[in-house]
């Protein structure tokens, strides 16, 4: 049984590095968040608001560091638990 596809992020909108190798991203937009956990962008906004799910502001914009996604999961996996 194959594992379940993960979202990808456009090739065109994917940094090159200086040898011209794909750079896989470090900070996500909302949006890419919620197409990875299958949930709205209000839900991200929540985990956000609720402290589980780490960001930084980059001017105006939201972005979420690529690890604080699984530490998310982790962490609403873990308030999941029976007791």
């Amino acid at each position: 049984m194959s594992s379940p596809a993960r979202p990808q992020i456009p090739a065109q909108s994917r940094p090159k590095g200086a040898a011209g190798l794909t750079v896989a991203p470090m900070l996500l937009t909302v949006p890419e968040v919620a197409q990875a956990l299958h949930v709205g962008r209000s839900t991200v906004y929540e985990l956000m608001a609720k402290g589980l799910l780490e960001s930084i502001t980059l001017g105006r914009a939201r972005r979420i560091p690529l690890d604080a996604v699984a530490a998310c999961v982790a962490r609403l996996r873990g308030l999941d638990d029976p007791p």
